[in-house]
């Protein structure tokens, strides 16, 4: 019998984050590349690491550049939701921070969302600066594991 895989894929202004799960819910793989504005190159990376061909269906983030021809698109705040209450239904609230928008979504004593509260517009210069912290992050990780 063949395994039926899903894959997820979120493309937003500063990085690539890929999920696969199987047909039991069980998270399988998951990648995350900051891609520098070279969004086809670092995708194409990330999908070298998995099975393709062990995939039922492949859904995508609104967030992400129409280039999905045969993938089903999902509000963001959706997936995360959803995702936030299937894996860790304990969470009272989500904080969402990308680079054009900053969101924070609570949950009531039962999980279930309650409100959703988003800055306006974009913050010129945000995606830079989260560019800048990410790769910040990750030398002084690096630099710890040595």
């Amino acid at each position: 019998m063949i395994k039926k895989n899903y894959l997820g894929i979120d493309i937003g202004s500063v990085a690539i984050g890929i999920a696969m799960i199987d047909e039991n819910n069980r998270i399988i793989h998951t990648s995350y590349a900051f891609h520098k504005g070279q969004i086809a190159e670092n995708l194409q990376k990330l999908l070298r690491e998995i099975e393709i061909e062990k995939l039922q269906s492949i859904g995508f983030t609104a967030s992400s550049p129409s280039i999905f021809k045969y993938a089903k698109s999902v509000d963001t705040r959706i997936a995360y939701i959803t995702a936030v209450k299937y894996f860790h239904p304990e969470v009272q609230s989500l904080l969402i921070i990308g680079a054009e928008k900053f969101g924070l979504v609570t949950f009531d004593q039962h999980g279930e969302s309650l409100n959703f509260k988003s800055n306006t517009s974009c913050a010129a210069g945000t995606g830079n600066f989260l560019d800048q912290q990410a790769e910040l992050v990750v030398k002084v990780a690096r630099e710890e594991l040595r």
